[in-house]
């Protein structure tokens, strides 16, 4: 198995980064199978990174998505609650290894109105007479007959069955959870490059008020005027409203980070592009999904669990013997034989009789289980073969929007909204043409950050989907 892609590193070129799309570093096991013709490819591509921000807040620690997920795996709670999860089922297994303690009893008695020193009319002289008695007991308590009839060993199966699944839970959980603090981190990326995109209107249009004052009223009349403040006035609320959804975002990111003070900040730094290994791009979907049988935890700890139940309903079977405890027994009440109780050792055995009841209803619990595991893991291979799919789909939509906008539409509203504002200029263009533009750059802008966050979704959506990630040590 083998991991992170090459990294390349630098500002992001309108030419360059046209090409991107695919990314994200994932472990491979086995080389590439033929692939069929008809079945869709993930293509060899590189995934562009998000605008970096214009600036760095005042206090802030830079952070890449690499820092994010180290520090997300030293602190997260739900991470603490799995590991604890893991650690109960250990305690468990250590339960079910071990054998029964034996159960030792003693007792002292003393026996009222007897006298055993000789002078008893009805005994006469009695030499170890006595008129205080111990009993002494210990019993195996079934440990033998567990041990011969495999009870033990079908306890140690079921309790080691349910621990490796509880472990492929943990991964699972490690999975899911560290997809959220990936699209939390890329939210804030994209939060950061629409707040610049915001202010980037917003010095164009207090250029714009600025020079319509000068030309007012002898150029532009008051009805334009107020037209270009109201447009001043929307790039300050998007200013704003950028400002709160990049704050949002970086509380989102610090919870699940495990941040408890509020004077810790993180600043996304999505700047870095991952080429897909070649090995992962001529898979196609089939081989995809192939791999995600193979990979996911979420399946193979349904099928631990199928194991755990058929070990169990295995278990349930056997113990319909009864558990048969070996036991020996030593009383006295003096040491004579015509003592009260002479010196007596018994041996014996004790066992429930199972007359009325035979464990049917634990038999068809035990049963039920294995049904219910069994279809749940059928389930899940049609969830891991929908979720590729799925998957492949949002990405291959993702992968084409960010291309139309990286080779197109980006470069064209910015050239209309520069050729606008340069024949206003001239007196060639109205005013109407320029704020019409400007709105039409802004929401390309926007547009295109939010294509970004939904591409590099799509690419952490398909390392879930896979269940591999190469960035995971």
């Amino acid at each position: 198995m083998f991991g992170i892609a090459a990294v390349l590193r630098g500002p992001m070129s309108k030419g360059f980064w046209a090409r991107a799309l695919f990314a994200s570093a994932f472990l491979l096991t086995g080389g590439a199978r033929a692939e069929p013709q008809d079945l869709p490819r993930v293509p060899s591509t590189v995934a562009p990174p998000l605008v970096p921000p214009a600036e760095r807040t005042p206090g802030a620690t830079a952070l890449t998505l690499d820092d994010a997920l180290r520090i997300f795996r030293a602190r997260s709670f739900d991470l603490v609650i799995a590991e604890a999860a893991v650690a109960s089922a250990e305690g468990d297994v250590l339960a079910a290894r071990a054998l029964p303690n034996p159960n030792v009893q003693f007792e002292y008695s003393h026996i009222f109105n007897y006298r055993a020193d000789g002078r008893n009319l009805v005994l006469g002289t009695c030499v170890g007479c006595a008129s205080n008695g111990i009993l002494a007991q210990i019993s195996d308590n079934a440990a033998l007959e567990n041990v011969l009839s495999g009870k033990l060993s079908l306890k140690r199966a079921v309790a080691q069955a349910a621990l490796a699944a509880q472990k492929m839970q943990r991964r699972d959980a490690r999975r899911l959870l560290e997809g959220q603090v990936k699209n939390a981190y890329v939210a804030q990326a994209a939060a950061a490059a629409a707040l610049r995109y915001a202010r980037e209107a917003q010095g164009f249009s207090a250029k714009l008020l600025e020079l319509s004052r000068i030309r007012h009223p002898a150029v532009i009349n008051d009805g334009q005027l107020a037209l270009v403040v109201a447009d001043k006035a929307q790039a300050d609320i998007a200013v704003i409203q950028s400002e709160g959804s990049l704050e949002e975002s970086r509380a989102v990111l610090a919870l699940l980070l495990g941040v408890q003070r509020i004077d810790v900040i993180y600043d996304a730094d999505v700047r870095t592009a991952y080429r897909l290994p070649p090995e992962l791009a001529n898979l196609d979907a089939r081989q995809l999904v192939d791999l995600a049988l193979a990979e996911r935890p979420d399946l193979a700890a349904l099928r631990l669990s199928v194991r755990r139940a058929r070990a169990s309903s295995a278990l349930v079977d056997r113990q319909a013997f009864p558990d048969v405890a070996l036991m020996m027994q030593y009383y006295d009440v003096g040491t004579a034989q015509n003592a009260v109780q002479p010196p007596t050792l018994t041996w014996g055995a004790s066992l429930n009789l199972p007359l009325f009841y035979q464990l049917q209803g634990e038999k068809r619990r035990a049963q039920a289980d294995i049904d219910t595991q069994s279809a749940l893991a059928n389930k899940a291979i049609a969830q891991v073969v929908s979720d590729v799919r799925t998957a492949l789909a949002a990405f291959d939509v993702a992968r084409r929007s960010v291309d139309i906008l990286e080779t197109t539409q980006l470069v064209a509203a910015r050239r209309a909204r520069d050729v606008a504002e340069t024949q206003w200029r001239e007196g060639s263009a109205t005013l109407l043409d320029v704020l019409y533009a400007q709105r039409q750059l802004i929401a390309t802008n926007q547009t295109y950050v939010a294509a970004l966050q939904t591409y590099w979704s799509a690419i952490f959506a398909l390392e879930q989907a896979v269940g591999i990630d190469g960035r995971t040590p």
